[in-house]
């Protein structure tokens, strides 16, 4: 049996569903992966969805069917600094692949600082020329938003 979920990265902690066919795909196996470090997680997710959390609260889900066929999901630590003034609580992170849209829509969850009660989540737009705000709702030290598509966000406070 191979490996459907495959961390690249920093030390993967937990790893659950794993598992290929002999044709290679992915069987309907859901894939949920969390990792120790956002600096280059990765884990390949297919048409049952799935999930990568790192242990820093950064993460992405993705329910059945928002996939067609096996992608590998990745996020890292953005080069991109957010605007201030777009009042920025966390740093930015790049969900990967930049270009992959969803037939549905996927969840995006990023930590908060202490004491932020009230935020917001802004995507990057496709062509790079502004911010989306995205929207989201916050509770237990983290903010998540629903999105169909995927590139650079950030939280942002908003009072």
């Amino acid at each position: 049996m191979r490996l459907l979920g495959r961390i690249a990265g920093l030390g993967a902690v937990t790893m659950l569903a794993c598992g290929k066919g002999p044709s290679g795909d992915t069987g309907g196996a859901q894939v949920v992966v969390t990792t120790t470090s956002t600096a280059g997680d990765s884990a390949l997710i297919g048409a049952a969805g799935g999930a990568l959390l790192s242990s820093e609260g950064v993460g992405v889900r993705i329910p059945a069917g928002a996939l067609a066929g096996d992608t590998q999901i990745q996020i890292h630590r953005s080069q991109v600094v957010p605007p201030a003034s777009l009042n920025p609580v966390s740093q930015a992170y790049d969900f990967l692949p930049a270009d992959q849209t969803f037939s549905g829509h996927v969840t995006l969850e990023l930590p908060l600082p202490a004491g932020t009660s009230v935020a917001v989540i802004y995507l990057l737009l496709a062509d790079g020329s502004g911010w989306e705000m995205v929207g989201g709702a916050s509770w237990g030290g983290s903010i998540k938003a629903d999105v169909t598509r995927f590139g650079t966000a950030f939280a942002a406070a908003t009072k």
